[in-house]
């Protein structure tokens, strides 16, 4: 008769985990860190798992996480949706950080695409992005977003208003204003100004060298009850990363006038990461758009 490849006493330590036993649950995870030098204590508190993570420096909060959150999701603990880090270093009696996250029912991937037609088709707008699943804590999500055939750029989905669809001819220019202000549209009802992001911030050329028919996308952003719509070719998927992930945005990868307005790029796919706040507080609105 055939015998499974898992030890029992292997198959038994996750049975118990995964009804949330606290030992059980500090036996695996220990057996995947105390290696890298790094002890973990468990328990509950109103419905909460507790962990605290020992190392002999304080650990870094990004590491652990990042480490400790696939671990946690392979178990499919039937009790626990929210988690709680804490990490200290050894002999200290109190944490030097503190971190938060809800469990999932798989573990993350570094890249993980979601359907934008299924977005898209909701509405677009943020009010009716409760359907889509709520990322980690740890975890961003952004809309990547074509400024041309070649150039791309992430936009936090948090930071989205709606995306639509429009094209120059239905923009009505207004005199006197920097190129990258292509004028204003009639969205909904109200006049909303459009600005040719990837002009704005230095990426690429100006897209009105589009023909006038074609169609393309906007996004509108709000800041501060401040609403502006931004042009682009296409947007093409919402993804997940990973906060840890995304590193700073430096002159040997990107134009030196579009630094401000970057916070920053992925590395697995070379793109850069939209400041929307910079964006949205370019002096050149403040002068133009008062």
């Amino acid at each position: 008769m055939a015998t499974s490849s898992i030890p029992s006493h292997v198959w038994d330590l996750s049975q118990q985990a995964q009804k949330g036993d606290p030992e059980a649950i500090a036996t695996l995870l220990n057996q995947q860190m105390n290696p890298k030098g790094i002890w973990i204590k468990v328990g509950w508190k109103d419905g909460c798992l507790g962990l605290l993570v020992e190392a002999a420096s304080v650990p870094n909060p990004e590491s652990i996480t990042s480490d400790i959150y696939p671990i946690l999701c392979d178990l499919n603990l039937e009790t626990a949706q929210a988690v709680r880090i804490y990490g200290r270093q050894q002999g200290s009696h109190l944490p030097a950080w503190r971190r938060e996250f809800q469990l999932v029912a798989t573990a993350p991937s570094d890249h993980t695409v979601v359907s934008l037609m299924d977005w898209l088709t909701q509405g677009s707008d943020r009010q009716q992005e409760a359907s889509q699943p709520l990322a980690p804590l740890h975890e961003s999500r952004f809309l990547q977003c074509q400024l041309s055939a070649q150039d791309r750029i992430l936009i936090a989905l948090e930071d989205i208003q709606s995306v639509f669809q429009l094209t120059l001819a239905e923009i009505l220019p207004v005199p006197n204003m920097p190129n990258c202000i292509l004028g204003v549209y009639n969205y909904r009802g109200e006049m909303l100004w459009i600005v040719d992001l990837s002009a704005q911030i230095g990426l690429i050329d100006s897209l009105t060298v589009q023909a006038r028919d074609t169609s393309l996308t906007a996004i509108a952003l709000t800041h501060q009850e401040s609403t502006l719509g931004f042009l682009m070719t296409d947007v093409t998927g919402i993804q997940t990363h990973p906060v840890h992930t995304l590193e700073m945005a430096t002159q040997a990868l990107f134009p030196e006038q579009s630094l401000p307005y970057l916070s920053g790029y992925l590395r697995s796919l070379g793109l850069p990461v939209l400041n929307t706040k910079a964006v949205m507080q370019d002096p050149i609105f403040q002068v133009h758009l008062r």
